[in-house]
């Protein structure tokens, strides 16, 4: 498959659970969730966010300033020690 069909995949979906998310049944939070969801399709599909980052590096975005993203604490495995 390629890139630019995953891309178009991709962001197809996100406009997709935008949809699931604008019901009346998950009321002003779910329009807010499907505004971002929409906001992240357009943002991507218009080429991405001027970024201090990028401007410093001709548009590139450098391997050190991708970092991955963490769960939130109350989501994050713990590990149970023996007592």
């Amino acid at each position: 498959m390629s890139r630019s069909v995953g891309w178009r995949a991709a962001l197809a979906e996100l406009e997709h659970q935008a949809e699931h998310w604008d019901t009346p049944d998950h009321g002003e939070t779910g329009h807010l969730i499907a505004q971002a969801l929409r906001a992240a399709a357009d943002i991507a599909r218009s080429g991405g966010l001027e970024c201090e980052h990028r401007r410093s590096n001709g548009g590139r975005v450098e391997p050190s300033v991708i970092t991955e993203p963490k769960a939130p604490a109350h989501f994050q495995r713990r590990r149970h020690t023996a007592a």
